[in-house]
């Protein structure tokens, strides 16, 4: 690769924003995957919670 294409693919990778705000990108739809997966273990956690206190009260008759 000449150093003229290196250049150009330099200019296009920062007219992308891939070298620094790249990262912070990444980052940022990192944590809100994390958040949506957070959301979705609480609501799975809470359904286990209602049916352990049925079982709890009833034993296994019902589910």
């Amino acid at each position: 690769m000449t150093e003229e294409q290196e250049k150009v693919r330099e200019r296009k990778k920062r007219r992308e924003g891939k070298r620094e705000g790249g990262r912070r990108r990444e980052k940022r739809e990192k944590r809100r995957k994390r958040g949506r997966e957070e959301v979705e273990w609480e609501e799975k956690r809470e359904g286990q919670r209602r049916t352990n206190s049925i079982t709890w009260k009833y034993g296994r008759t019902e589910t």
